[in-house]
């Protein structure tokens, strides 16, 4: 089935710090996509401080032209705007990453069947992946229509009983979807964090005058997706792409690494790369599509050292020195040709050395995966 669209939404419970006898706050969720760039999720952020508990809820979303945030705990928004194609890949981002892990589990999760059940008057059968001995998932897919009717994550609290920590009780696809979804409407009384922004004047532009470089967005915003620090060590991914069913694109960057016997940085000094699929660990061939720069992105080509393609998993890139671990796990996403072609070549306009290397171009990177053994 073409999936144009999605929800899904159920409950977050969070255990109160230090109380085992009291019940855990529920928090709701949802996320919706629209393909090919819109989307709409709340969010819902818990720090403590020894008994001291701290809960955030908010929105993200997006029209295809404004990301917007809602803070409703500091009773704050903001709205700015954004690039078609940098919404189609975070839109892509939200549904091949969050919400798919969210009905799944992490990218390494493995299901093994249980029995049939009725779920929500469905008949369903349930799935179960567990984590050691103290946490689970349960799934109950529809076999009709291969989509999950409930998803419960839970794990053994210090009474020994199973206690739900994720419970997705919705999931539709492909429904009717208003477009007022994808507007973000903030009650009355938040503060607009942008209107400081729009209230200074900018000079108008002429014939002999550049229009200033925030006038219009990126095309993309090549901002960290994910990353880690240690000491004096970091390593930063921003996305990887699937090239084909066994290679895929990496963009990373991590800090100044030793030289080599040449007294050239070697950049992939310490670093493992393999594929993990909650089976086993697949080591990854590694080749650099560009020659890498410091203080730039990185674009690596890996490849599955057996030939085998790409099950559901993700690329994890460790970084090892003394005393210091980092790893960095990496959702390859998938897209169709021409939004792919369009990804790099947005990509490529913002290398601040295009000198360097052959162009990058999504036909380019392919070549070097054939290439590649």
């Amino acid at each position: 089935m073409l999936v144009n669209n999605f929800r899904i939404a159920g409950w977050q419970n969070v255990p109160v710090p230090g109380e085992t006898n009291l019940p855990p706050t529920r928090l709701p969720f949802e996320i919706i996509v629209q393909r090919p760039g819109r989307y709409r999720h709340t969010f819902n952020s818990i720090s403590e401080n020894g008994n001291e508990q701290t809960i955030t809820t908010g929105l993200r979303l997006c029209d295809g032209q404004h990301e917007a945030m809602q803070d409703d705990k500091e009773k704050y928004y903001m709205q700015v705007p954004v690039s078609p194609l940098d919404c189609v890949l975070k839109t892509e981002d939200l549904a091949q990453g969050i919400a798919m892990t969210m009905l799944l589990g992490p990218p390494d999760t493995h299901f093994q069947p249980l029995k049939s059940e009725i779920a929500d008057g469905v008949h369903c059968e349930l799935y179960v992946a567990s984590f050691e001995k103290h946490a689970r998932i349960r799934l109950w897919l529809d076999p009709q229509t291969g989509w999950p009717v409930r998803v419960v994550a839970e794990n053994l609290n210090a009474t020994g009983k199973w206690t739900p920590l994720i419970e997705v009780n919705e999931v539709v696809i492909n429904g009717e979807l208003p477009d007022s979804l994808f507007k973000l409407s903030p009650p009355e009384g938040y503060v607009d964090l942008m209107s400081n922004v729009r209230s200074v004047p900018i000079p108008e532009t002429t014939a002999d005058t550049v229009a200033p470089s925030n006038s219009q967005p990126p095309e993309i915003s090549m901002q960290s997706t994910g990353s880690g620090h240690c000491r004096d060590q970091s390593l930063e991914n921003w996305h990887g792409f699937i090239l084909s069913p066994d290679s895929a694109v990496v963009v990373w960057k991590r800090t100044m690494p030793k030289t080599a016997d040449d007294g050239t940085p070697d950049w992939l000094s310490d670093i493992e790369l393999s594929w993990q699929n909650g089976q086993d660990s697949r080591p990854l061939h590694h080749h650099w599509a560009r020659p890498p720069q410091p203080q730039q992105w990185f674009w690596s080509i890996v490849k599955t050292t057996d030939g085998q393609p790409f099950d559901r998993g993700m690329i994890m890139m460790t970084l090892r020195s003394e005393g210091c671990r980092l790893s960095n796990s990496i959702v390859p996403l998938q897209f169709p040709e021409k939004t792919f072609d369009q990804l790099i070549r947005a990509a490529e306009k913002l290398l601040p050395d295009k000198s360097s290397g052959e162009p990058l171009t999504l036909q380019a990177l392919r070549a070097l995966a054939r290439e590649l053994r």
